[in-house]
């Protein structure tokens, strides 16, 4: 769970990017370092490195894609039910908690598809290992090893939604569809808990 300060400032920033939205140009800028540990996310700061992974799998879990055969994640053409998300980041916030996996050797970053807001997406932070969440989620890349790496966190909203995310891998980039508290076309809602 997330401290009262940490929360009051989540809530803050989820609130300035709803009101400012976020586009192309106002993107935050990648660094360019190559022996840098992470990209640098203007407004904040993300770190992971390799060996914050809680465990090593050789296949992904039911209902997760292997985005651009580097980034696991349930997304809607995977996974039969949107993730749940609940109050458990503070008042305001909800939070979906959703594995990471990774592997291969080229840099990746994670984020909500510029302009995506506008279209009644609620603003969304990122976080996995031991980051704090930011608008954008980087990873160095890892020494290649055989199967998965598996990361802890997930997607903090402001009201349950399904979710586009940008996935780049290397030079590469694709868009995908998270569920995130609510279904996205072709999901069921997630699981009720009690």
């Amino acid at each position: 769970m997330i401290s009262g300060i940490r929360t009051r400032a989540l809530v803050a920033v989820l609130g300035i990017v709803a009101v400012t939205g976020c586009s192309e140009a106002s993107a935050p800028s990648r660094s360019s370092e190559p022996d840098s540990a992470v990209a640098r996310d203007t407004e904040t700061p993300q770190r992971t490195w390799c060996d914050m992974s809680i465990a090593r799998q050789r296949t992904l879990p039911r209902g997760y894609e292997a985005v651009l055969g580097a980034v696991g994640l349930p997304t809607a053409r995977t996974a039969r039910r949107a993730q749940q998300a609940g109050d458990g980041a503070g008042a305001g916030v909800l939070f979906a908690k959703t594995a990471l996996l990774l592997r291969g050797d080229e840099p990746i970053v994670i984020e909500q598809v510029p302009g995506s807001g506008d279209a009644g997406e609620p603003p969304l932070l990122l976080g996995w290992g031991e980051t704090e969440p930011g608008a954008r989620f980087t990873a160095r890349p890892c020494p290649r090893t055989p199967g998965w790496r598996v990361f802890t966190g997930g997607l903090y909203l402001t009201r349950p939604s399904c979710v586009r995310l940008r996935v780049h891998v290397g030079a590469r980039s694709t868009e995908v569809s998270v569920g995130a508290g609510a279904p996205c076309p072709g999901q069921r809602r997630p699981v009720a808990v009690n």
